[in-house]
């Protein structure tokens, strides 16, 4: 159970990461 959580842990850190970036970009974009 433990390490069925911990890679789950990790893909949402990269999309979170991801989307930090995209909203920045979309920001720019739309400036």
């Amino acid at each position: 159970m433990s390490q069925a959580n911990i890679p789950n842990i990790s893909p949402n850190i990269n999309i979170t990461r991801e989307d930090a970036v995209n909203l920045l970009l979309s920001s720019i974009a739309l400036e």
